[in-house]
Order: C-alpha cells, then sequence, then structure tokens
C-alpha cells in the first residue's frame, strides 16, 4: 500500500517560483500554477482523511499511484481495493458551484462574480483511467 505523500511537481513548481524575480513574465503563471498544486494536494489530503478510517483488514489503500500501460503513463489520486471490487478515485478541489455539463462533457465551475471556466468532467477521465 502507498501512503500520501506531497507531489514532486509540487515543490518543483514552489521552488521556481522562489526563483523567479517578482517582475519576471511567468511569475503570475507559476503563481497560479502553484496555488492550484497546492489546493489539488489539500484535496488529496483530505480525500486520504477519510478513507484511513476504513477497515485497515478489509481494504487496501494506493495513493497517488503511477501506472503504465502499452507504453501509456497514467496516475489515480486513490486507488481502494477489497476483494469485491476496486475503485479508482480522483480528488478535486474546486472551489465554486459546479455542474456536470453532459454534451461537451465538462465540468463548469461558476464564480461568485457569474464568470465561468471549464474542466475536463472527471467522470471522463475516471473512465479512462478504467480501461486502462
Amino acid at each position: 500500500m502507498k501512503k500520501l505523500t506531497p507531489p514532486q511537481r509540487l515543490f518543483l513548481t514552489q521552488i521556481l517560483k522562489i526563483r523567479l524575480i517578482l517582475g519576471h513574465s511567468k511569475y503570475q503563471e507559476i503563481e497560479r500554477d502553484l496555488a492550484k498544486r497546492w489546493a489539488g494536494y489539500w484535496g488529496e489530503i483530505v480525500l486520504a482523511n477519510y478513507v484511513k478510517e476504513l477497515p485497515h483488514d478489509k481494504y487496501l489503500i494506493f495513493h497517488d499511484l503511477q501506472l503504465q500501460y502499452n507504453g501509456i503513463h497514467f496516475q489515480i489520486d486513490t486507488l481502494l481495493l477489497s476483494q469485491n471490487y476496486i475503485l479508482n478515485i480522483e480528488a478535486k478541489n474546486i472551489a465554486g458551484t459546479l455542474t456536470f455539463e453532459n454534451v461537451f462533457k465538462q465540468l463548469i465551475r461558476t464564480h461568485d462574480d457569474g464568470t465561468e471556466e471549464s474542466f475536463e468532467d472527471p467522470r471522463v477521465q475516471c473512465q479512462r483511467l478504467q480501461s486502462l
């Protein structure tokens, strides 16, 4: 079983931000990327706190599982194994009002000011990981 550890990309992005000059043209982009990475990691921490309460004799829990199949590398946030099923869990930590848009298979976030932002539907991501 694999415990949750901070992703290396989070640390690398943090180091990059520290090394950039404040006025650098990419500074704000790196800062936004770092905020997203921290939010994602905190979402995985919250999830890990829930699944660790499951009976250890009935479930195997793998966090941040890096796999390869037919030359395709992919990552699963949390994989839960029992004798009866396998559960792939993709943790998301997205603030705002969320709407699953089925026609274009997107997740739409609506901010308090009414602006919208689209993401890949996590259900599609899970289906892809399931097929892999």
